[in-house]
């Protein structure tokens, strides 16, 4: 057992849960889990890939691209449990383009290790905004957050977020919509 399981079951042991044969193991699995979940160190995205934007010719059409509801999983770094949903992004393009991938990665880097949903759609929209420098740019992320629905208010519901930068209007903003 590592260092960091051996402080898990501590904790478990300290709470009243390291004897309960349900739980044999978990400090393990927990600790498997989480470096599954956020295998490399947290580092800036740009530091750790590259989104390679494509650039087009300066008469080119600049038509706004909007990539929706994609799927994320992260963790809350007030509690430590999950949070989840879907995240959309939509950019009025200067002269840059991203692949479609690049902006999922973009989504998954910064939802693999634990944040706040503010700090991860500032996260994205910064990264997208640094390497595209696009006209305007909008990141609206659509979560339930489980630190909501465990506990503190005990109520279901959905938290939307906006990151917004540079020249948005209400097409840009609707682009944006999650579904």
């Amino acid at each position: 057992m590592g260092r960091a399981e051996e402080l898990f079951q501590a904790w478990l042991d300290e709470v009243g849960f390291g004897q309960d044969p349900d739980m044999a193991g978990t400090a393990t699995r927990f600790t498997e889990m989480f470096r599954e979940f956020a295998p490399r160190p947290i580092e800036p995205l740009l530091d750790s890939f590259t989104i390679v934007p494509v650039t087009t010719p300066p008469d080119a059409p600049t038509t706004a691209v909007a990539v929706r509801s994609m799927p994320f999983y992260a963790f809350c770094a007030h509690h430590l449990v999950p949070f989840f949903g879907h995240a959309s992004v939509a950019y009025q393009p200067d002269r840059a383009l991203a692949g479609f991938g690049s902006v999922a990665r973009v989504i998954q880097h910064y939802a693999r290790r634990p944040t706040l949903q503010e700090h991860l759609a500032d996260n994205v929209a910064n990264a997208l905004v640094g390497k595209l420098a696009p006209k305007g740019l909008v990141v609206r992320l659509q979560a339930r957050q489980m630190c909501m629905e465990m506990r503190g208010a005990n109520m279901p519901g959905e938290v939307e977020v906006l990151a917004v930068r540079g020249q948005v209007d209400a097409t840009l903003l609707d682009m944006a919509r999650v579904g």
